[in-house]
């Protein structure tokens, strides 16, 4: 019994054994990642969109009507200014509030909000954030290259209010690209300002679980169904002297082979995100048409 117990222990023995449990392990760990990864497509391929579900347009984009596109404006104006909200409404108790009935765009804990023992409601904010505007026709916009660039990119109806960059190259050697947008809304410095005759093009991530870089247009995807019940969803962008209002007009999803930068031809905004979530092999593009512009000082 004792010689079979050194041989259990001989030097040759134990590395056997070890080799075993090490060839048993990485068996584990590789059926493990075949796993994760079959579960990965899998969970992407149910993510996939349908082009139908995505794209959606208005039925009478101010585009379409050049003759009547100046009485459009007004009236889109006149009716965002109508609401009497000189005075604030009550302040709703957080307390009395389930977190489930928060809208899109609120924070989903009433604990991180600067009072977290009241909130106002999400639609008195929205009006808030477009009284003031003045009608302008896109025929009014300004040369390309004429205005500040901007700073801050703003959708009531989902809760974006997001910083704005100028993009840069990357030169990769081989290849020149734009760099990825980090916890900001990216500005393509070769589109269009904001308020300018031409198309301005941002880019945000809608998710970045991995690199980190944020999802400040994780509520993008929303607009869409907005758009089919047949709300309007109004885009504001600004520098440091003016706020633009742009017009929701459509969305459509492509192919990331696909996407190309374009100009318009007149004053349009272009959102554009990473699409479905796990795949993120398309991509999203919201269009905007200017209707109107506020000074902030």
């Amino acid at each position: 019994m004792h010689a079979g117990y050194d041989y259990l222990l001989s030097p040759g023995r134990l590395k056997r054994n070890k080799a075993f449990y090490l060839s048993i392990s990485s068996c584990l760990v590789g059926i493990i990642l075949v796993v994760c990864g079959c579960l990965y497509y899998l969970l992407a391929w149910f993510n996939t969109p349908i082009s139908e579900e995505f794209s959606v347009a208005i039925q009478d984009p101010i585009s379409n009507s050049r003759v009547s596109s100046s009485q459009s404006v007004q009236t889109t104006i006149m009716n965002l200014n109508k609401p009497d909200i000189s005075a604030a409404p009550p302040k709703i108790p957080g307390s009395a509030i389930p977190e489930q009935s928060i809208g899109y765009g609120e924070l989903s804990q009433l604990s991180t909000r600067p009072d977290s023992d009241s909130y106002e409601p999400i639609s008195y904010k929205m009006n808030r954030l477009l009284e003031g505007f003045q009608p302008l026709d896109i025929s009014q916009a300004q040369p390309v290259g004429s205005l500040k660039n901007p700073n801050r990119l703003i959708v009531p109806a989902i809760g974006i209010n997001a910083p704005v960059h100028e993009l840069r190259i990357l030169d990769k050697g081989t290849t020149r690209k734009y760099e990825s947008p980090n916890n900001i809304v990216g500005h393509i410095p070769e589109s269009a300002n904001p308020g300018e005759a031409g198309s301005s093009w941002f880019f945000a991530h809608m998710e970045s679980p991995i690199i980190g870089e944020g999802s400040l247009f994780f509520n993008l995807p929303l607009i869409s169904s907005l758009l089919s019940k047949g709300e309007n969803i109004h885009i504001i962008a600004e520098n440091d002297l003016e706020q633009h209002l742009y017009l929701v007009t459509s969305t459509e999803i492509i192919r990331e082979a696909d996407m190309k930068l374009y100009n318009a031809g007149w004053a349009s905004i272009h959102l554009v995100t990473c699409v479905p979530r796990l795949a993120y092999d398309h991509r999203l593009i919201v269009t905007g048409e200017l209707i109107g512009l506020k000074n902030k000082h």
